[in-house]
């Protein structure tokens, strides 16, 4: 059934190579099928197309904050902050991006943050 599906978004874009839905679409099944680069590009190519694609961002922003959360855990912040970073290249209003730049300082210290008041 996946790969029906994929073979008809593959089809689509031989015959419409700028059909974001389809790309983007196809992006999500990569991600599914554990491609996740391929998946990044092909949500890359849909926001080349169209930048306000807000499926391929919410789907890029999903992808990089995985990263990011993978690469802090390991230690990494500095890989976490640079994709923390593409978070809100791609979608400014990323909250968790924005939290966790502001908790691990430039220098990659945790910062002891106070509580937001609501």
């Amino acid at each position: 059934m996946l790969e029906n599906a994929r073979l008809e978004y593959l089809r689509t874009l031989a015959l419409k190579p700028t059909h974001t839905g389809a790309l983007n679409d196809l992006g999500w099944l990569q991600y599914n099928r554990g491609r996740v680069q391929e998946a990044v590009r092909l949500w890359q190519k849909t926001l080349r197309i169209n930048p306000r694609n807000r499926e391929a961002v919410l789907n890029l922003a999903r992808v990089y904050n995985e990263q990011a959360f993978t690469a802090a855990t390991a230690g990494n912040i500095a890989a976490a902050r640079t994709l923390w970073e593409k978070v809100l290249a791609v979608h400014p209003a990323d909250k968790a991006a924005k939290y966790y730049l502001r908790r691990y300082g430039k220098n990659g210290k945790v910062l002891h943050l106070a509580p937001r008041a609501e």
